[in-house]
C-alpha cells in the first residue's frame, strides 16, 4: 500500500486527536441525572449511608445530582404517592408499608434494604412497668405507621385484642412520653432510644423481633417504571448509595462529622453513638450490604396476612429484587 505523504498524514492525526478531545469532553459535561430521595424522617444519623454518599462523591461519580428530603410531616402513604406519580424517583420507608401499597395496588418495589434486622421497640420509662408486650393493655401507644402495622401484627401472633391498647399517631419527639401523656412510643431503639437515655431518661424496651416480628427497615424504594424505563439509573443510585453506607461503617468518626453538616442540632457525641450502635442491625455479616432474604419476605407477608392488614394472594417475588445489589 502506498504510504500517505507526512504532510497529510500529520493532518488526520492531529483531526483524530482533536475528535477524540472533543468527544471526551462532552462525555466529561454530560448532565447528571437529577434525582430526588424521600427520607422517612428528619435529618437524623439513621441516613448516615446516604449523607456519606453525597458528601463524598459517590453519587456524582455515578453521574447522579441527588436531593435528600428529610420527612417533617405526613405518613408513608404520601411518600409513596409522590413516588408514584414521580414526584420523588426513590424513597425509604419500611417492608411493612411497602406490602401495604403494593396490597393498594401502588407499582412500588424494594431495591435494597438498610436495617436487615427490625430495630423496631415500644419503648417506655423504666417506672412504667412496661416490660412485656401483656403490660400494654389498657395502655397508650404512640406510633408511626409502621409501628402501627407491627403492633397489630404482634397482637394477633400473641392472640392479644388489639382494643386493649390506644395507639395514637405519631408525632415528633418524645415530649409526649417523657411528659407522661402516652405510655409507651414505638421508636427505633438505636435511634430515638439512645437519645433518651443520653437525655438521662432510664428506659424498658420490648423488642419485636424478640416476639417474632420480622421486618426489614429503611427499605429503598422505587417505582416499577423507573426500572423499566432506566435501569441503568437505578443501578448506579444503588451502588453509590450502599458505597455510602459501606464507607459510613468503615469511617465512622468522618461519617459523623458529615451528619453534623446535615443535622448540626444533634450533639456530635449523641451523632456517634447512634452510628455505632445501628452498624449490627445493618450489617450483621451473614449477607451482602443491602440485600434482601427470601424468606423474612414470606415471614412478613404472612405477619400481615395472619392480622388482616393485607389480603391474599400476595406473591412477594414481585415486591422485591436484588438484581441492583447483586451487581455491587
Amino acid at each position: 500500500m502506498e504510504r500517505l505523504p507526512n504532510k497529510l498524514a500529520l493532518v488526520l492525526t492531529v483531526a483524530f486527536l482533536l475528535g477524540v478531545l472533543v468527544l471526551s469532553g462532552c462525555a466529561s459535561s454530560a448532565e447528571p441525572d437529577t434525582v430526588k430521595v424521600q427520607l422517612n424522617g428528619r435529618h437524623h444519623p439513621q441516613f448516615v449511608g446516604f449523607y456519606t454518599a453525597a458528601d463524598k462523591g459517590f453519587y456524582s461519580e455515578n453521574g447522579i445530582e441527588v436531593t435528600l428530603l428529610p420527612q417533617e410531616e405526613g405518613t408513608s402513604a404520601g411518600t409513596i404517592r409522590d413516588l408514584s406519580e414521580g414526584k420523588t424517583d426513590f424513597a425509604v420507608i419500611s417492608a411493612d408499608e411497602l406490602l401495604l401499597a403494593r396490597d393498594r395496588g401502588e407499582p412500588v418495589i424494594a431495591i435494597a434494604a438498610i436495617f436487615q434486622r427490625n430495630p423496631v421497640v415500644y419503648g417506655s420509662l423504666e417506672d412504667s412497668g412496661i416490660k412485656r408486650p401483656q403490660d400494654l393493655s389498657e395502655k397508650t401507644v404512640m406510633a408511626t405507621e409502621q409501628g402501627r402495622i407491627q403492633h397489630e401484627a404482634l397482637m394477633k401472633k400473641l392472640e392479644m385484642d388489639p382494643a386493649l391498647t390506644e395507639i395514637l399517631p405519631y408525632e415528633p419527639g418524645v415530649q409526649h412520653l417523657v411528659e407522661g401523656t402516652v405510655d409507651a412510643q414505638m421508636m427505633y431503639r438505636v435511634g430515638t432510644g439512645i437519645e433518651l437515655e443520653v437525655a438521662g431518661y432510664a428506659m424498658n424496651y420490648i423488642w419485636l423481633e424478640d416476639y417474632g416480628i420480622l421486618s426489614f427497615g429503611d427499605v429503598i424504594v422505587t417505582r416499577e417504571e423507573l426500572i423499566q424505563e432506566d435501569s441503568s439509573l437505578v443501578a448506579r443510585f444503588v451502588e453509590a448509595s450502599l458505597g455510602g453506607w459501606r464507607d459510613s461503617i468503615e469511617h465512622q468518626e468522618e461519617a459523623a462529622a458529615i451528619v453534623n453538616r446535615y443535622a448540626p442540632e444533634i450533639e456530635p457525641g449523641l451523632v456517634s453513638r447512634i452510628i455505632e450502635a445501628q452498624i449490627p442491625l445493618i450489617h450483621e455479616g451473614s449477607r451482602p450490604l443491602g440485600y434482601m432474604e427470601n424468606g423474612i419476605w414470606a415471614e412478613i407477608v404472612n405477619q400481615l396476612r395472619d392480622a388482616g392488614i393485607v389480603k391474599p394472594p400476595v406473591d412477594v417475588r414481585d415486591a422485591y429484587t436484588n438484581d441492583f445489589v447483586g451487581r455491587l
